[in-house]
Protein backbone atom coordinates (compact mmCIF):
# COMPACT_ATOMS: atom_id res chain seq x y z
CA UNK A 1 0.00 0.00 0.00
CA UNK A 2 1.06 3.25 -1.22
CA UNK A 3 1.89 6.27 1.93
CA UNK A 4 -0.35 8.92 1.61
CA UNK A 5 1.05 11.97 0.12
CA UNK A 6 1.78 14.86 1.83
CA UNK A 7 -0.34 17.71 2.03
CA UNK A 8 1.05 21.21 1.23
CA UNK A 9 0.02 24.63 1.83
CA UNK A 10 -2.14 25.92 -1.54
CA UNK A 11 -0.17 27.87 -3.71
CA UNK A 12 -0.43 31.57 -3.55
CA UNK A 13 -2.80 32.68 -6.30
CA UNK A 14 -4.45 36.59 -7.20
CA UNK A 15 -6.85 37.71 -10.15
CA UNK A 16 -5.45 37.87 -13.50
CA UNK A 17 -3.95 41.46 -13.98
CA UNK A 18 -5.41 42.98 -17.95
CA UNK A 19 -3.68 45.28 -20.30
CA UNK A 20 -5.57 47.97 -20.82
CA UNK A 21 -5.85 50.10 -23.80
CA UNK A 22 -8.39 52.99 -25.39
CA UNK A 23 -9.86 52.54 -28.91
CA UNK A 24 -10.64 56.16 -30.49
CA UNK A 25 -14.03 55.99 -29.43
CA UNK A 26 -13.06 56.13 -26.27
CA UNK A 27 -14.30 52.97 -24.85
CA UNK A 28 -11.44 51.36 -22.25
CA UNK A 29 -9.87 47.73 -23.38
CA UNK A 30 -9.46 45.50 -20.65
CA UNK A 31 -7.31 42.41 -21.94
CA UNK A 32 -7.25 38.95 -20.10
CA UNK A 33 -4.56 37.19 -21.80
CA UNK A 34 -5.12 33.33 -20.74
CA UNK A 35 -2.89 30.47 -22.05
CA UNK A 36 -5.17 27.27 -23.11
CA UNK A 37 -8.55 29.21 -22.79
CA UNK A 38 -9.28 28.79 -26.25
CA UNK A 39 -13.04 30.15 -25.99
CA UNK A 40 -12.89 33.92 -25.61
CA UNK A 41 -15.21 35.81 -23.77
CA UNK A 42 -16.17 39.62 -25.04
CA UNK A 43 -18.15 41.74 -22.76
CA UNK A 44 -19.21 45.77 -23.57
CA UNK A 45 -20.62 47.50 -20.48
CA UNK A 46 -22.65 50.37 -21.51
CA UNK A 47 -22.77 52.97 -18.59
CA UNK A 48 -26.88 52.71 -18.53
CA UNK A 49 -28.69 52.83 -15.52
CA UNK A 50 -32.45 51.00 -14.60
CA UNK A 51 -32.82 54.50 -13.31
CA UNK A 52 -33.27 56.10 -16.28
CA UNK A 53 -36.61 54.49 -17.21
CA UNK A 54 -39.44 56.55 -17.59
CA UNK A 55 -41.64 54.96 -14.89
CA UNK A 56 -44.34 54.03 -17.51
CA UNK A 57 -41.77 52.32 -19.95
CA UNK A 58 -39.93 50.04 -16.98
CA UNK A 59 -38.29 47.22 -18.39
CA UNK A 60 -37.42 48.92 -21.64
CA UNK A 61 -33.75 48.56 -20.93
CA UNK A 62 -33.86 44.84 -20.50
CA UNK A 63 -36.32 44.55 -23.55
CA UNK A 64 -33.87 46.27 -25.56
CA UNK A 65 -30.71 45.00 -24.48
CA UNK A 66 -32.73 41.19 -25.47
CA UNK A 67 -33.53 42.08 -28.39
CA UNK A 68 -29.84 43.19 -30.33
CA UNK A 69 -29.25 39.59 -31.15
CA UNK A 70 -32.33 39.45 -32.78
CA UNK A 71 -31.25 41.20 -36.40
CA UNK A 72 -29.26 44.03 -37.24
CA UNK A 73 -29.23 46.45 -40.18
CA UNK A 74 -26.44 44.61 -42.28
CA UNK A 75 -28.34 41.06 -41.16
CA UNK A 76 -31.55 40.93 -40.48
CA UNK A 77 -33.83 38.89 -38.63
CA UNK A 78 -32.09 35.25 -38.89
CA UNK A 79 -29.42 35.76 -40.88
CA UNK A 80 -27.56 37.55 -38.20
CA UNK A 81 -28.35 34.05 -36.09
CA UNK A 82 -26.72 32.45 -38.86
CA UNK A 83 -23.67 34.61 -39.16
CA UNK A 84 -22.84 34.19 -35.38
CA UNK A 85 -23.59 30.29 -35.52
CA UNK A 86 -21.35 29.95 -38.55
CA UNK A 87 -18.61 30.87 -36.35
CA UNK A 88 -19.01 28.40 -33.61
CA UNK A 89 -20.28 31.60 -31.44
CA UNK A 90 -23.03 32.86 -29.40
CA UNK A 91 -24.32 36.46 -28.27
CA UNK A 92 -26.74 38.15 -25.92
CA UNK A 93 -27.30 41.14 -24.43
CA UNK A 94 -28.89 41.92 -20.71
CA UNK A 95 -29.30 44.77 -18.27
CA UNK A 96 -28.40 45.28 -14.78
CA UNK A 97 -28.81 48.07 -12.35
CA UNK A 98 -26.02 50.33 -13.69
CA UNK A 99 -24.98 48.88 -16.96
CA UNK A 100 -26.09 47.06 -20.08
CA UNK A 101 -23.40 44.11 -20.75
CA UNK A 102 -23.15 42.71 -24.80
CA UNK A 103 -21.50 39.57 -24.25
CA UNK A 104 -19.86 37.49 -27.20
CA UNK A 105 -17.97 34.04 -27.09
CA UNK A 106 -16.41 32.69 -30.42
CA UNK A 107 -13.62 30.40 -30.37
CA UNK A 108 -9.77 32.03 -31.16
CA UNK A 109 -9.79 30.69 -34.24
CA UNK A 110 -13.04 32.87 -35.05
CA UNK A 111 -12.89 35.64 -32.65
CA UNK A 112 -11.49 38.17 -35.38
CA UNK A 113 -14.15 37.72 -37.51
CA UNK A 114 -17.29 37.66 -34.56
CA UNK A 115 -16.42 40.86 -32.73
CA UNK A 116 -17.74 43.12 -35.31
CA UNK A 117 -21.12 40.94 -34.94
CA UNK A 118 -21.17 42.27 -31.70
CA UNK A 119 -20.25 45.65 -32.33
CA UNK A 120 -22.81 45.65 -34.87
CA UNK A 121 -25.43 44.13 -32.71
CA UNK A 122 -24.57 47.07 -30.24
CA UNK A 123 -24.38 50.08 -32.47
CA UNK A 124 -26.65 49.39 -35.34
CA UNK A 125 -29.56 46.64 -34.53
CA UNK A 126 -32.74 46.13 -36.25
CA UNK A 127 -34.50 46.22 -33.31
CA UNK A 128 -37.55 45.38 -35.45
CA UNK A 129 -41.43 45.38 -34.47
CA UNK A 130 -41.66 41.75 -34.51
CA UNK A 131 -39.02 40.63 -32.65
CA UNK A 132 -39.51 43.47 -30.05
CA UNK A 133 -43.57 41.94 -29.70
CA UNK A 134 -42.72 38.69 -29.43
CA UNK A 135 -39.66 39.15 -26.49
CA UNK A 136 -42.14 41.04 -25.05
CA UNK A 137 -44.78 38.57 -24.86
CA UNK A 138 -41.90 36.31 -23.87
CA UNK A 139 -41.12 38.41 -20.96
CA UNK A 140 -45.04 38.45 -19.96
CA UNK A 141 -45.07 34.98 -19.46
CA UNK A 142 -41.93 35.20 -17.83
CA UNK A 143 -43.21 37.76 -15.32
CA UNK A 144 -46.40 34.93 -14.97
CA UNK A 145 -44.05 32.48 -13.48
CA UNK A 146 -42.22 34.58 -11.35
CA UNK A 147 -45.03 35.84 -9.69
CA UNK A 148 -46.12 31.96 -8.87
CA UNK A 149 -42.77 31.50 -6.92
CA UNK A 150 -42.43 31.72 -3.28
CA UNK A 151 -38.68 32.89 -3.11
CA UNK A 152 -39.30 35.68 -5.67
CA UNK A 153 -42.36 37.16 -3.98
CA UNK A 154 -40.17 37.10 -0.88
CA UNK A 155 -36.85 38.37 -2.38
CA UNK A 156 -39.48 41.73 -3.95
CA UNK A 157 -41.11 42.48 -0.73
CA UNK A 158 -37.99 42.29 0.89
CA UNK A 159 -36.33 44.96 -1.57
CA UNK A 160 -39.00 47.02 -1.26
CA UNK A 161 -38.47 47.36 2.75
CA UNK A 162 -34.83 47.41 2.29
CA UNK A 163 -35.18 50.76 -0.15
CA UNK A 164 -38.32 52.25 -0.30
CA UNK A 165 -41.23 51.47 -2.68
CA UNK A 166 -40.17 54.51 -5.31
CA UNK A 167 -36.74 52.80 -5.30
CA UNK A 168 -36.34 51.38 -9.35
CA UNK A 169 -34.06 48.75 -8.03
CA UNK A 170 -37.27 47.10 -5.62
CA UNK A 171 -38.72 46.30 -9.26
CA UNK A 172 -37.27 43.77 -12.00
CA UNK A 173 -34.84 44.74 -14.42
CA UNK A 174 -37.31 43.43 -16.49
CA UNK A 175 -40.24 45.59 -15.50
CA UNK A 176 -43.43 44.42 -14.44
CA UNK A 177 -46.77 43.34 -16.26
CA UNK A 178 -48.45 46.98 -16.60
CA UNK A 179 -45.22 48.52 -17.75
CA UNK A 180 -43.99 45.96 -20.05
CA UNK A 181 -47.35 45.31 -21.69
CA UNK A 182 -46.77 49.28 -23.15
CA UNK A 183 -43.76 48.57 -24.82
CA UNK A 184 -43.13 48.50 -28.42
CA UNK A 185 -40.55 48.87 -31.26
CA UNK A 186 -40.75 52.60 -31.50
CA UNK A 187 -39.97 52.79 -27.79
CA UNK A 188 -37.26 50.38 -28.02
CA UNK A 189 -35.95 52.20 -31.06
CA UNK A 190 -35.93 55.38 -29.19
CA UNK A 191 -34.23 54.63 -26.16
CA UNK A 192 -31.48 52.92 -28.02
CA UNK A 193 -30.92 56.20 -30.18
CA UNK A 194 -30.83 58.28 -27.08
CA UNK A 195 -29.41 56.07 -24.70
CA UNK A 196 -26.09 53.54 -26.34
CA UNK A 197 -22.78 55.27 -27.15
CA UNK A 198 -19.14 54.78 -26.57
CA UNK A 199 -19.46 57.23 -23.52
CA UNK A 200 -18.05 55.44 -20.15
CA UNK A 201 -17.83 51.88 -21.82
CA UNK A 202 -15.40 49.24 -21.16
CA UNK A 203 -14.69 46.09 -23.45
CA UNK A 204 -13.17 42.97 -21.67
CA UNK A 205 -11.98 40.46 -23.17
CA UNK A 206 -10.46 37.18 -21.85
CA UNK A 207 -8.86 34.09 -23.36
CA UNK A 208 -5.97 32.52 -25.07
CA UNK A 209 -5.03 35.90 -27.73
CA UNK A 210 -2.33 37.87 -28.15
CA UNK A 211 -2.69 41.67 -27.06
CA UNK A 212 -1.70 42.94 -30.26
CA UNK A 213 -4.54 41.24 -31.92
CA UNK A 214 -6.95 42.11 -29.52
CA UNK A 215 -6.37 46.18 -30.14
CA UNK A 216 -6.35 45.70 -33.87
CA UNK A 217 -10.24 43.59 -33.63
CA UNK A 218 -11.37 45.69 -30.83
CA UNK A 219 -10.66 49.35 -33.14
CA UNK A 220 -11.86 47.66 -36.52
CA UNK A 221 -14.72 46.73 -34.55
CA UNK A 222 -15.65 49.95 -32.33
CA UNK A 223 -13.28 52.14 -32.64
CA UNK A 224 -15.65 54.18 -35.16
CA UNK A 225 -18.25 54.47 -33.09
CA UNK A 226 -19.39 58.12 -32.52
CA UNK A 227 -22.78 58.74 -30.21
CA UNK A 228 -24.19 62.04 -28.62
CA UNK A 229 -25.38 60.51 -25.47
CA UNK A 230 -24.96 61.93 -22.02
CA UNK A 231 -23.29 60.48 -18.86
CA UNK A 232 -25.68 58.89 -16.94
CA UNK A 233 -25.39 58.31 -13.03
CA UNK A 234 -26.99 55.77 -11.25
CA UNK A 235 -29.53 57.33 -8.94
CA UNK A 236 -28.12 57.32 -5.25
CA UNK A 237 -29.31 54.11 -3.02
CA UNK A 238 -30.60 54.65 0.11
CA UNK A 239 -32.14 52.56 3.05
CA UNK A 240 -35.96 52.42 3.27
CA UNK A 241 -38.52 52.49 6.25
CA UNK A 242 -37.96 48.62 7.01
CA UNK A 243 -41.40 46.09 7.56
CA UNK A 244 -42.04 42.66 8.85
CA UNK A 245 -45.02 41.10 7.42
CA UNK A 246 -46.85 37.96 6.30
CA UNK A 247 -47.48 37.61 2.33
CA UNK A 248 -50.57 35.52 2.21
CA UNK A 249 -50.06 32.63 -0.34
CA UNK A 250 -53.27 30.18 -0.43
CA UNK A 251 -52.14 26.98 -0.88
CA UNK A 252 -48.37 27.44 -0.67
CA UNK A 253 -46.81 24.05 0.55
CA UNK A 254 -44.34 25.54 1.89
CA UNK A 255 -42.72 29.51 3.75
CA UNK A 256 -40.53 31.09 2.18
CA UNK A 257 -38.56 33.42 4.76
CA UNK A 258 -36.45 36.52 3.59
CA UNK A 259 -34.50 38.44 6.12
CA UNK A 260 -32.60 42.09 5.09
CA UNK A 261 -31.18 44.66 6.36
CA UNK A 262 -29.47 47.51 4.72
CA UNK A 263 -25.28 47.01 3.93
CA UNK A 264 -22.06 48.46 2.37
CA UNK A 265 -20.19 48.53 -0.76
CA UNK A 266 -16.94 46.99 -1.52
CA UNK A 267 -15.37 50.12 -0.74
CA UNK A 268 -15.85 50.12 3.34
CA UNK A 269 -13.39 48.96 5.14
CA UNK A 270 -15.09 46.43 7.10
CA UNK A 271 -16.56 44.35 3.36
CA UNK A 272 -13.56 41.33 4.07
CA UNK A 273 -14.66 40.95 7.25
CA UNK A 274 -18.44 41.21 6.85
CA UNK A 275 -18.00 38.34 4.31
CA UNK A 276 -16.04 36.08 6.77
CA UNK A 277 -18.72 36.90 9.38
CA UNK A 278 -21.39 36.09 7.16
CA UNK A 279 -20.20 32.87 5.95
CA UNK A 280 -19.90 31.83 9.56
CA UNK A 281 -23.44 32.80 10.19
CA UNK A 282 -25.33 31.71 7.37
CA UNK A 283 -23.40 31.60 4.38
CA UNK A 284 -22.07 28.00 4.22
CA UNK A 285 -22.76 24.48 4.44
CA UNK A 286 -21.14 24.33 7.99
CA UNK A 287 -22.62 27.81 8.61
CA UNK A 288 -24.34 28.27 12.38
CA UNK A 289 -27.63 28.60 11.03
CA UNK A 290 -27.73 25.79 8.79
CA UNK A 291 -26.91 23.59 10.90
CA UNK A 292 -29.38 24.62 13.07
CA UNK A 293 -31.59 24.76 10.97
CA UNK A 294 -30.90 21.74 8.33
CA UNK A 295 -28.70 19.30 10.33
CA UNK A 296 -30.31 19.27 14.14
CA UNK A 297 -34.06 20.33 13.77
CA UNK A 298 -34.74 19.30 10.06
CA UNK A 299 -36.48 22.82 9.22
CA UNK A 300 -34.93 23.06 6.06
CA UNK A 301 -33.40 22.33 3.12
CA UNK A 302 -30.50 24.75 3.64
CA UNK A 303 -30.16 28.82 4.47
CA UNK A 304 -28.35 31.52 2.53
CA UNK A 305 -27.25 34.63 3.73
CA UNK A 306 -25.32 36.78 1.45
CA UNK A 307 -24.08 40.42 1.35
CA UNK A 308 -25.30 42.17 -1.92
CA UNK A 309 -23.25 45.15 -2.99
CA UNK A 310 -24.43 48.14 -4.94
CA UNK A 311 -21.93 50.97 -5.88
CA UNK A 312 -22.82 52.83 -2.70
CA UNK A 313 -24.45 50.76 -0.10
CA UNK A 314 -25.78 47.10 -0.65
CA UNK A 315 -28.15 44.92 0.78
CA UNK A 316 -27.63 42.05 3.43
CA UNK A 317 -30.10 39.25 3.34
CA UNK A 318 -30.77 35.72 4.70
CA UNK A 319 -33.31 33.56 2.99
CA UNK A 320 -34.53 29.95 3.69
CA UNK A 321 -37.62 27.98 3.10
CA UNK A 322 -39.26 25.73 5.54
CA UNK A 323 -42.24 23.59 6.29
CA UNK A 324 -45.39 25.80 7.23
CA UNK A 325 -46.01 24.35 10.57
CA UNK A 326 -42.39 25.21 11.31
CA UNK A 327 -42.04 28.44 10.10
CA UNK A 328 -42.00 30.88 12.90
CA UNK A 329 -40.37 28.07 15.09
CA UNK A 330 -37.52 28.85 12.41
CA UNK A 331 -37.84 32.15 12.80
CA UNK A 332 -37.28 32.19 16.26
CA UNK A 333 -34.10 29.98 16.06
CA UNK A 334 -32.80 32.42 13.50
CA UNK A 335 -33.24 35.46 15.04
CA UNK A 336 -31.36 33.98 18.37
CA UNK A 337 -28.51 32.97 16.00
CA UNK A 338 -28.06 36.27 14.47
CA UNK A 339 -27.60 37.98 18.11
CA UNK A 340 -24.40 36.35 18.35
CA UNK A 341 -24.38 35.21 21.32
CA UNK A 342 -21.30 33.35 21.00
CA UNK A 343 -18.45 35.36 19.71
CA UNK A 344 -16.72 33.96 16.56
CA UNK A 345 -13.56 31.50 17.41
CA UNK A 346 -10.56 31.68 15.80
CA UNK A 347 -10.92 27.74 14.34
CA UNK A 348 -14.28 29.36 12.44
CA UNK A 349 -12.47 32.63 11.30
CA UNK A 350 -9.45 30.65 10.13
CA UNK A 351 -12.14 27.93 7.82
CA UNK A 352 -14.44 30.44 6.44
CA UNK A 353 -11.20 32.24 5.43
CA UNK A 354 -9.74 28.93 3.95
CA UNK A 355 -13.00 28.42 2.33
CA UNK A 356 -12.74 31.46 0.67
CA UNK A 357 -9.46 32.33 -0.34
CA UNK A 358 -9.03 28.40 -1.61
CA UNK A 359 -11.82 28.18 -4.02
CA UNK A 360 -11.40 31.54 -5.58
CA UNK A 361 -9.19 29.31 -8.37
CA UNK A 362 -11.80 27.25 -9.00
CA UNK A 363 -14.33 30.06 -9.34
CA UNK A 364 -12.34 31.77 -12.29
CA UNK A 365 -11.16 29.18 -14.09
CA UNK A 366 -12.39 29.74 -17.57
CA UNK A 367 -12.48 32.72 -19.74
CA UNK A 368 -16.06 33.38 -19.23
CA UNK A 369 -15.37 33.40 -15.23
CA UNK A 370 -12.97 36.08 -15.26
CA UNK A 371 -14.55 38.13 -17.90
CA UNK A 372 -17.43 37.82 -15.99
CA UNK A 373 -15.95 39.12 -12.70
CA UNK A 374 -14.01 41.87 -14.61
CA UNK A 375 -17.59 42.43 -15.97
CA UNK A 376 -18.48 43.11 -12.16
CA UNK A 377 -15.63 45.32 -11.75
CA UNK A 378 -15.86 47.65 -14.55
CA UNK A 379 -19.89 47.92 -13.58
CA UNK A 380 -19.15 48.78 -10.12
CA UNK A 381 -16.57 51.03 -11.47
CA UNK A 382 -14.00 49.18 -8.82
CA UNK A 383 -9.99 49.02 -8.92
CA UNK A 384 -8.97 46.24 -11.13
CA UNK A 385 -7.11 44.91 -8.78
CA UNK A 386 -9.89 44.58 -6.16
CA UNK A 387 -9.81 40.94 -6.53
CA UNK A 388 -6.67 40.46 -5.64
CA UNK A 389 -6.49 43.09 -2.76
CA UNK A 390 -9.80 41.59 -1.43
CA UNK A 391 -8.27 38.45 -1.05
CA UNK A 392 -5.14 39.33 0.76
CA UNK A 393 -7.70 41.53 3.36
CA UNK A 394 -9.21 37.74 4.37
CA UNK A 395 -6.20 36.42 5.12
CA UNK A 396 -5.52 39.30 7.50
CA UNK A 397 -9.67 39.37 9.20
CA UNK A 398 -9.36 38.54 13.16
CA UNK A 399 -12.48 37.08 14.92
CA UNK A 400 -12.91 40.44 16.59
CA UNK A 401 -13.10 42.43 13.42
CA UNK A 402 -15.47 39.59 12.12
CA UNK A 403 -18.16 39.86 15.04
CA UNK A 404 -17.77 44.09 15.05
CA UNK A 405 -18.36 44.22 11.22
CA UNK A 406 -21.52 41.96 11.48
CA UNK A 407 -23.01 43.24 15.13
CA UNK A 408 -22.41 46.94 13.59
CA UNK A 409 -24.75 46.15 10.45
CA UNK A 410 -26.81 43.03 11.25
CA UNK A 411 -28.92 42.71 14.06
CA UNK A 412 -32.25 41.35 15.29
CA UNK A 413 -33.93 44.01 16.12
CA UNK A 414 -32.95 45.70 12.83
CA UNK A 415 -34.43 43.08 10.76
CA UNK A 416 -37.02 42.86 7.86
CA UNK A 417 -38.75 39.76 7.23
CA UNK A 418 -41.07 39.01 5.04
CA UNK A 419 -42.64 35.22 5.53
CA UNK A 420 -44.78 34.43 1.76
CA UNK A 421 -46.70 31.04 3.22
CA UNK A 422 -50.29 30.13 3.82
CA UNK A 423 -51.04 32.23 6.00
CA UNK A 424 -53.30 29.82 8.39
CA UNK A 425 -51.45 27.25 8.48
CA UNK A 426 -48.63 29.70 10.57
CA UNK A 427 -50.72 30.29 13.40
CA UNK A 428 -49.60 33.35 13.67
CA UNK A 429 -50.42 35.76 16.96
CA UNK A 430 -48.79 38.47 19.11
CA UNK A 431 -47.53 35.55 21.31
CA UNK A 432 -46.56 33.42 18.47
CA UNK A 433 -44.88 35.61 16.71
CA UNK A 434 -43.90 38.39 18.49
CA UNK A 435 -41.53 39.49 15.47
CA UNK A 436 -44.64 40.36 13.78
CA UNK A 437 -45.60 44.02 13.22
CA UNK A 438 -48.22 43.64 10.39
CA UNK A 439 -50.75 40.70 10.39
CA UNK A 440 -51.33 40.05 6.97
CA UNK A 441 -50.13 42.23 4.03
CA UNK A 442 -51.18 41.06 0.39
CA UNK A 443 -48.47 41.36 -1.89
CA UNK A 444 -47.74 44.67 -3.33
Amino acid sequence: MRPRPDITAPLSWQFPTPQQSTLSSGIEVWHYRLPGQYVVTARLIIELPLSVEQPQLEGISSLTARCLAEGTIDHPGLSFASAIENLGAQATGAAGNSTVQVTLEAPVTSFGQALPLLAEMTMSPALADDDTDRLKVSRLAEIGQQESHGPYLASTALRQCLLGADSRLTRPAGGLSASVAALSGTEVRDFHQRHYGPRDAILVIAGDLEHDQVEAYAQASLGSWKSATSAISPAPVRPGPGRRAIIDRPGAVQADLAFGWFGIDQADRRWAALQVACTIVGGSFTSRINHRLREELGYTYGVSLEAMPFRQGGLIYLTAATRTEVALAAVAEIMDLLALKQAFTADEVSQAINYMRRSAPLLFDTAESVAGQAASLAAGRLPIDQVSRYLEELANVSAAQAMDAFTSLVTPASASIIAVAEAGGLGASETTAPWLQVPVAPLA
